[in-house]
This record gives C-alpha cells, sequence and structure tokens, in this order.
C-alpha cells in the first residue's frame, strides 16, 4: 500500500496526512490551516501538526510579538511591554476553541501558523528528516547505476528484493 503524505485530494475532498505522524486531517481549499485542527505550514511549504514546533509556548509567544511588530494595522498598544502572560491572554482562544478572542488578531494568527518562521519547524531544523528527503539526498550523492548493479548483484528475483524492503520497512 503506498502512503501519502501532506495534501492528498481527490474531487469530492481533500486531505492532509502530516509527514512526521501520519496523522489525518479533512481540510478546506488545501490549507492546513483552515480547519479547527491544529495544522501549520512552514515558509518552506512544509506541513505539520502544531504540536511538532520545536519551540515552547514562551518561545512562539515571543516569535508571534516579533512578527506582530511587522503589522502596524493591528494596532496592539505596549506591545514590547507585554510580559508572557498578558501575551498568552492576548492570543487565548475563545470558547469554541478555535478562535481567537481578540477578533484583530484572528488573520495575524492564521497568517502565523500558515507562514511559520523556519527555525520554528522540525522539517527544516532536522529534528524530522522525511524519507522523501533521505531519498533526494542518497540519489544526489550515490551513482544510480552503482546502485542499479548491486541490487542485481545481491538479489536472484524481484520477489527477494521486494521481501527485502518490506523487512527494512517493518524496522522503522
Amino acid at each position: 500500500m503506498k502512503i501519502r503524505t501532506g495534501f492528498v485530494s481527490n474531487s469530492s475532498c481533500s486531505s492532509f496526512i502530516c509527514p512526521i505522524c501520519q496523522e489525518s486531517y479533512f481540510i478546506m481549499d488545501g490549507d492546513p490551516t483552515s480547519n479547527t485542527h491544529d495544522l501549520c505550514l512552514c515558509k518552506n511549504g512544509h506541513g505539520f501538526c502544531q504540536n511538532h514546533i520545536i519551540a515552547t509556548e514562551e518561545v512562539i509567544l515571543e516569535q508571534k510579538r516579533k512578527e506582530l511588530k511587522n503589522y502596524p494595522e493591528y494596532d496592539i498598544p505596549e506591545l514590547d511591554n507585554l510580559t508572557i502572560k498578558e501575551l498568552k491572554k492576548l492570543f487565548s482562544l475563545g470558547k469554541d476553541g478555535w478562535e481567537i478572542k481578540d477578533k484583530r488578531l484572528y488573520l495575524f494568527n492564521h497568517k502565523f501558523f500558515s507562514d511559520m518562521p523556519t527555525e520554528l519547524c522540525p522539517i527544516c531544523s532536522f529534528h524530522s528528516v522525511l524519507k522523501s528527503d533521505i531519498i533526494r539526498y542518497m540519489l544526489k550523492v550515490h551513482d544510480v547505476q552503482y546502485v542499479i548493479e548491486e541490487i542485481k548483484e545481491r538479489f536472484s528475483s524481484y520477489e527477494e528484493f521486494i521481501r527485502f524492503l518490506g523487512e527494512e520497512e517493518n524496522e522503522d
């Protein structure tokens, strides 16, 4: 069975599969940050569950403060002087558990989680290395023809090769 990660869609629905934990989510318009699930995208386009962000809550709040300074239209008085506790309250969620209480910040919060700084991305920081990136790397640094010849020498049949590959996958 082929496992696809990232965005998977057909004409009737879209879903997102986190490439780190394989959790599957239904999403709207191909945007993992458009639903009530805690999903985000980094500036390099990596989508993942927010629980994989590689920072403490305080670091994320400080990053939000930093990013918020780029949007003077939100007009948060004394932003630089807010404590972590005050920042947490500023970005706290409403009773629905999704929308930010401070309605001015709803769009900002959406922008923040749909364009996360790369230093908070577990993939960009190599806390998680995707199999697809490993394969791309291997193809880049190893001579493909040499690998083909090694496969031919090591395995007497395609079935034996597939059994070997299956055993390797089960070791993860």
